[in-house]
């Protein structure tokens, strides 16, 4: 069975960052397989739990701040954590690096930077020497001299552009990109620290692991917008033209983001089972996004706007609970727009008559004070009249002004 990915018990947001707390660092990590929690999620349907991934997007379209540079409302940082709590950080720098090179904490005494390779299910390990050839650093030309410290990575914003720019790691300093999730880190000793290599099992390198707040939430908005567009069936105003180009190029994002993910075969219980290896949480979550739409519809409720997967071509809402508050919802506008009718005729009129077919609706707005007896007569009386009361003109006048409100916000 593959390792699974690493989760600590509590997590923390400080100084921009998010991280393990340092009970939950003494209390040690432990791994768990998300595919294995992703099958119990779906075999708890209409339960607390929502899926991995569609609890992912829940979260990115809950938080209401962070779009500016005023950072993000403590309500946001709250949500965030909890979903730390439960899932653990997404992986972002094992998910865009192909390569480090750095001085090693497992071995202090070596004077030379050693360079960590990443590949299916593990890292691979090689050693620099002082006048090694740089390949790396040198985008494949061949360069003699002293081997310089640095990152190849992928860049996920280049993950929205074209499939040519993203599939092309870029050279970074450490400095400039590995040190952002080793914050604890002196600026000046960046280039020349002995980093904990992600290699091994060891707890040392994801005891001093966090990532900035600001990357994860601009990543999971990434993973939110991927799956409003793929998951629209109505085309926008630019047209149906519009919405299938936009969700072709975001499925080309998805596949990218779900890159990194490889499958291999494995023994077990004496036969061979096919599973999955990411460096990253990202990654699984990506792949669990095509999986779902792999035949099935990625869709928005129309009434929470929380996505769902589902099989019927024509199924809207999530829960039957979300159907029904809609079904109620759209009896109380039209019963509305029938009284405001009936209230305007009255009042256009100065009265109106009493029949079978708006009977009901007649004797409610007479118990509510909104109309008043305008001849006498019984209850049953076809030619009975009635006319607006002043407490009637103001409601109506209330309603009115209602419906200009919302179609001003709606031409707006």
């Amino acid at each position: 069975m593959r390792p699974g990915w690493v989760h600590y018990d509590a997590y923390e947001i400080t100084d921009g960052v998010i991280r393990p707390t340092a009970e939950a660092i003494a209390k040690g990590f432990h791994r768990y397989d998300s595919w294995e929690r992703q099958a119990s999620y779906q075999a708890r349907k209409g339960g607390a739990d929502r899926q991995l991934a569609l609890g992912l997007i829940d979260l990115a379209q809950s938080l209401d701040s962070g779009d500016d540079l005023e950072g993000f409302a403590p309500k946001d940082e709250r949500r965030i954590v909890a979903w730390c709590n439960k899932h653990g950080l997404l992986g972002l720098l094992p998910h865009q690096v192909v390569a480090v090179t750095l001085y090693s904490a497992i071995e202090p005494n070596s004077p030379h930077p050693i360079k960590y390779v990443r590949s299916p299910g593990t890292w691979y390990r090689g050693v620099i020497s002082k006048h090694a050839t740089s390949m790396v650093a040198n985008g494949g030309g061949k360069a003699e001299g002293p081997a310089p410290t640095g990152t190849l990575a992928l860049s996920l914003e280049d993950a929205v552009m074209r499939r040519e720019q993203y599939s092309q790691p870029k050279w970074q300093p450490l400095s400039d990109f590995w040190a952002n999730f080793f914050v604890d880190i002196p600026p000046d000793e960046r280039e020349t620290y002995r980093y904990q290599p992600p290699y091994g099992e060891g707890d040392k390198f994801w005891n001093v692991y966090c990532e900035p707040l600001r990357d994860f939430v601009d990543t999971i908005r990434l993973v939110a917008d991927c799956a409003s567009w793929l998951g629209m069936t109505k085309p926008p105003d630019e047209g149906g033209a519009y919405l299938e180009d936009v969700q072709f190029q975001v499925s080309e994002t998805l596949s990218l983001l779900a890159g990194p993910v490889s499958m291999r075969l494995a023994k077990e219980d004496g036969g061979f089972v096919q599973v999955f290896e990411s460096p990253s949480l990202l990654g699984e979550i990506a792949s669990m996004m095509i999986e779902y739409l792999s035949p099935r519809r990625l869709v928005a409720c129309e009434a929470c706007d929380k996505m769902f997967v589902t099989d019927a071509y024509q199924k809207i809402f999530c829960s039957p609970t979300c159907a029904n508050r809609v079904q109620v919802q759209r009896t109380r506008q039209k019963n509305r727009e029938r009284d405001m009718a009936l209230m305007r005729r009255a009042k256009r009129r100065g009265k109106v008559a009493w029949t079978a077919q708006n009977s009901s609706r007649i004797d409610r707005l007479f118990s509510d004070k909104v109309l008043v007896r305008a001849t006498g007569g019984t209850q049953s009386d076809s030619a009975m009249h009635y006319k607006l009361t002043p407490i009637g003109k103001a409601k109506l006048k209330r309603m009115e002004a209602k419906v200009a409100r919302k179609a001003a916000a709606a031409s707006a």
